[in-house]
């Protein structure tokens, strides 16, 4: 599944959400300026508390993603015909 970016780039999803049931997340590969970069989406939600909670995530994906930036809680995106709000975390490959 191919899905074109607001920056010129599109990302091809080598594990959309429901393909794998173990877990709330898809894989991917995004290329934006000619660079290719793994790319990984996490459904989340908000708790009681307002603060932000992976919907399923036994690998702890979303906490790896917080260490980038531990401040803070990441703006949430709706990826078109995916259902809930998700995490959209990206980096280069190679690194």
């Amino acid at each position: 599944m191919r899905q074109a970016t607001d920056v010129g780039g599109f990302i091809e999803w080598h594990t959309p959400p429901g393909e794998n049931p173990e877990e709330a997340v898809a894989f991917g590969r995004l290329q934006v300026f000619g660079v290719s970069h793994h790319v990984m989406a996490i459904q989340v939600k908000e708790n009681a508390q307002g603060v932000q909670e992976a919907v399923n995530d036994p690998y702890k994906r979303l906490d790896d993603a917080y260490q980038l930036d531990p401040d803070c809680c990441y703006q949430t995106v709706a990826v078109p015909g995916w259902e809930g709000r998700w995490v959209l975390v990206a980096h280069p490959h190679g690194t």
